[in-house]
């Protein structure tokens, strides 16, 4: 969940009915997108969620060969590039 997002979400009352959705560059059904859906799950467990929704936008390959060389999203990049995560 951006950082922005957080003060606003923080203030909806309890039992607010929502929808969480998330955007990514990951592999669908990856295990990024699925911690990140979890993690908000978490932090909306006062509210009443209604539906959770995930999508797989593209991501440039410009930005992957930047990320690719850097160990804190060397997951993400393999996600962005189809693989998946073995740990």
């Amino acid at each position: 969940m951006p950082a922005a997002f957080l003060p606003f979400f923080k203030k909806l009352p309890a039992g607010q009915q929502i929808a969480l959705f998330c955007t990514h560059g990951s592999l669908r059904g990856g295990q990024l997108p699925k911690q990140a859906i979890e993690h908000a799950i978490g932090l909306a467990a006062r509210m009443k969620i209604l539906g959770t929704f995930c999508v797989r936008g593209k991501v440039n390959p410009k930005v992957l060969d930047s990320l690719a060389n850097m160990a804190q999203h060397q997951a993400w990049v393999e996600e962005a590039l189809g693989r998946a995560i073995t740990r």
